[in-house]
């Protein structure tokens, strides 16, 4: 009878420890994910907004050029704030004939830009490297 409560204890203690690590595991699990939160560069990212010319989203400040874009009315969550980013990368030019229309930029975001720089040009900038068609036009901006 010893012998079978010896057995019975070593098994509760295992069945302990292998407890202990699943509730470990899955506590620790979220951990990087919330220190991610609070950058983006570097990474690759997948954001959708409206695609209008730089010159127009800076028309008010006199900035922007004529052959740049500026991805517009994104929303923020919980890894980004900007509502706004500039564009830039080899295949920007493809943009040209999607002014008004809402796509999802895939990229990878170069430089975060300033804090509530929307419209000081200053813009959070994502290199893309592909693009997909959303919606053939975007609300009023």
């Amino acid at each position: 009878m010893r012998i079978e409560g010896s057995v019975h204890g070593a098994g509760r203690a295992f069945m302990r420890t292998i407890l202990a690590a699943v509730i470990v595991s899955i506590v620790a699990a979220p951990l990087p994910a919330f220190a991610q939160a609070d950058g983006e560069r570097g990474k690759e990212v997948r954001i959708v907004g409206c695609v209008q010319w730089e010159k127009d989203f800076f028309k008010k400040s006199r900035i922007g050029d004529d052959n740049e874009f500026v991805l517009t009315m994104v929303k923020p969550d919980a890894t980004r704030k900007a509502t706004a980013y500039s564009i830039t990368g080899d295949r920007e030019k493809e943009l040209g004939r999607r002014i008004g229309q809402q796509i999802e930029v895939i990229g990878i975001v170069e430089d975060e830009g300033k804090r509530d720089a929307d419209r000081s040009g200053d813009l959070p900038r994502i290199k893309m490297t592909a693009w997909v068609p959303v919606k053939e036009s975007c609300a009023a901006q």
